[in-house]
């Protein structure tokens, strides 16, 4: 007897291009609107809740928000996962403000002035005014110094991430469930970055990491099709900058060349708390409002969003104009003015969160190719400066890691070949200083400067900066580096959510017939590079190997199961939803 789970179907592309809101809103009213009243303020001397020390002590392989880990019972109603991302976010939060608090940075927080019809403030009103408005939080006063998220803060962080959870779409694969998953999964990398880093693994050699002073082989410039308005503030940027190290994370001292962050400016340690924060962020909102279908897709069907962002990473710049557009409503003043102590710190989480989110399009032979160059320049000993090839669809064989990128169009994998004419961007010189350009509408553009004292200050820039990307990478498949129930468990929702989209007729490739063999090629051409990546980089001192000993035990076993398995959920799939 068919069991046709019809409200979970992919909808039709929306011809307004808005977020969906009707699939979870109604669930979550009932769980984020409540008293501030009933949530104390966060302190220095706040002990953990229980479920932070649940998310704390989750190993890396049983990251979940579903218990028993991999049942296909058991949902996690919208209540509970909402909790595990506020916690996440709180705790993170928190962080940032107690590290301001340490560093005895201003307590005034800054925030977004308004002008008279209520709508946020254009850098050209900030100028003319001469002002930037100033939010007077309690923490200000003697009698209450350790207070670090106010009652109001921690409503409104819990009101905001209600909201985002409001548009996901009930996607079998790319819906809240995954985002939760995804969030903490990032989270717990951020915790595993602080564990004794001990000796690196033997079979790492010294050698793979080399020094690389030309940088023109790396990528300089990250473009995006934003508008003013999706950014969602405004702000005068000419006189802005950054250094170098704001993006840095905190990484086990002497990992990295040698670089110790006990010699890092105590500025930096504030930014790093800041630079987490965006990063659980960025996990939270990097799929809101999926379709449940690819970019490719989108641009198919002609969808607005296409006409608004480009036919480049469509849906992930829609999820960041989201998220930014919703927490600059009032109704976040306080949470955002937390945030946010300076429009340095609100540049410089956008772009993190940019940058990290728009990586994970891995569709995209273009964001591909981006990524590798950044990682040769980051991690690997220098590339040809032009490299030639010709274009057209490759098997998996005969792949060379320069010219032809990894990418993955729907559940297939595949080689794609790019033209690299060279490694020179739009003329733009080589110098010692890294610029990202955030370009929107009307030639008009956001510039990022990083002035940095010399070529390894840069390198190091450029190295934490990629690191940060590829660990969002790991958390977007961390099912596939994990245990072998998470991998079989978000697998099969990958198939349904793919399967749902073929049957409502917004795909033309049916899923079955090289499900078994697509997965093996995911494994060879991304999960396992990607694995190792996270070994290469020593960022995470005798924990890199486990990143590629789960996913290799997994791709082994599917090599032995997944045939079976694969009947068995087709046949099961289909009869649940024909």
């Amino acid at each position: 007897m068919s069991r046709g789970r019809r409200e979970e179907s992919i909808p039709s592309s929306s011809s307004s291009g808005r977020p969906s809101m009707a699939n979870n809103g109604d669930l979550i009213s009932s769980h984020v609107i409540r008293d501030s009243a009933d949530l104390p303020p966060i302190t220095t001397d706040t002990p953990p809740t229980v479920l932070q020390q649940q998310l704390s002590g989750q190993a890396w392989d049983r990251v979940s928000a579903r218990q028993p880990v991999g049942s296909h019972d058991h949902e996690p109603d919208v209540g509970t996962l909402i909790d595990y991302l506020s916690t996440i976010m709180e705790t993170r939060l928190a962080d940032v403000v107690k590290h301001r608090k340490q560093l005895k940075l201003p307590d005034e927080a800054w925030t977004l002035p308004r002008v008279s019809d209520g709508s946020i403030a254009s850098a050209s009103d900030l100028s003319s005014r001469g002002e930037v408005g100033r939010h007077t939080a309690a923490a200000s006063s003697s009698s209450q110094a350790t207070i670090l998220l106010t009652s109001t803060c921690r409503s409104e962080l819990r009101a905001y991430v209600g909201r985002i959870a409001s548009m996901y779409r009930s996607n079998r694969y790319h819906g809240l469930e995954h985002a939760t998953h995804v969030t903490m999964s990032a989270n717990k990398l951020l915790d595993m970055l602080h564990e004794d880093p001990g000796e690196s693994d033997d079979d790492v050699d010294d050698d793979e990491v080399t020094e690389i002073n030309d940088f023109s082989a790396s990528e300089p410039i990250i473009r995006q099709d934003f508008t003013q308005s999706d950014i969602g503030c405004k702000f005068q940027t000419n006189e802005q900058n950054f250094s170098a190290s704001d993006s840095r994370l905190s990484f086990p001292p002497t990992r990295m060349n040698g670089y110790s962050t006990e010699d890092s400016n105590p500025y930096h340690l504030y930014s790093d708390m800041l630079t987490k924060f965006a990063f659980v962020f960025a996990a939270m909102i990097h799929d809101v409002d999926h379709q449940g279908v690819p970019n490719t897709r989108l641009v198919v069907e002609k969808d607005p969003l296409v006409e608004q962002h480009g036919r480049t990473s469509v849906a992930e710049k829609h999820s960041i104009q989201i998220a930014f557009q919703t927490l600059c409503e009032s109704t976040y003043d306080e949470f955002r003015s937390t945030i946010f102590s300076s429009p340095d710190d609100y540049l410089h989480m956008h772009r993190i969160v940019t940058n990290v989110v728009v990586s994970t399009d891995i569709a995209s032979p273009e964001r591909m190719h981006s990524t590798t160059m950044r990682w040769q320049a980051a991690f690997s000993r220098p590339v040809p400066k032009t490299v030639r090839s010709s274009v057209g669809r490759l098997s998996l064989a005969g792949k060379s890691p320069l010219s032809e990128i990894a990418t993955v169009h729907a559940s297939k994998p595949q080689l794609v070949p790019v033209e690299i004419v060279s490694t020179m961007h739009n003329g733009y010189e080589r110098t010692k200083t890294l610029k990202r350009v955030l370009e929107v509408n009307g030639g008009q553009s956001i510039e990022y400067f990083s002035d940095v004292a010399d070529d390894d200050d840069a390198r190091m820039a450029l190295q934490q900066s990629v690191v940060i990307e590829t660990m969002l990478n790991v958390a977007d498949v961390a099912h596939s580096m994990q245990s072998w129930e998470l991998f079989l468990f978000w697998n099969r929702r990958l198939f349904e959510e793919l399967f749902v989209a073929f049957k409502v007729g917004r795909s033309d490739h049916e899923p079955s017939g090289d499900w078994y063999e697509n997965q093996l090629g995911f494994y060879a051409i991304y999960v396992i590079p990607l694995a190792e990546k996270m070994k290469q980089c020593k960022v995470f001192g005798a924990l890199g190997g486990e990143w590629v000993n789960n996913a290799t035990f997994i791709r082994d076993r599917w090599k032995l199961e997944g045939e079976q398995i694969t009947k068995d959920m087709i046949a099961c799939v289909k009869r649940d939803y024909l």
